[in-house]
């Protein structure tokens, strides 16, 4: 086969071509992988912030609960005395 062969030179056309294709499908695909990680990171991280929040309230309830318990029930007033 000839190196000015016209069936040659399509063929390495059709490579050329192809190569610049998958090229182009990887750092595609590579590209929409780091932005689907970086959304589920996000994602994740301001659902722990509103866990954190509703646990952080749901303590404060049950501080302010305790600290009214203390001040206005007799009998626990008397045992946190006895200790």
């Amino acid at each position: 086969m000839s190196w000015n062969s016209v069936r040659l030179k399509i063929l390495i056309g059709i490579l050329v071509i192809t190569l610049f294709l998958i090229a182009l499908l990887v750092i595609n695909n590579l590209y929409a992988i780091n932005v689907v990680r970086k959304q589920v990171a996000n994602s994740n991280q301001n659902m722990m912030s509103l866990y954190k929040g509703q646990i952080d309230k749901g303590l404060e309830d049950a501080d302010q609960y305790l600290l009214s318990m203390r001040l206005t029930d007799d009998n626990f007033s008397l045992i946190v005395r006895s200790d």
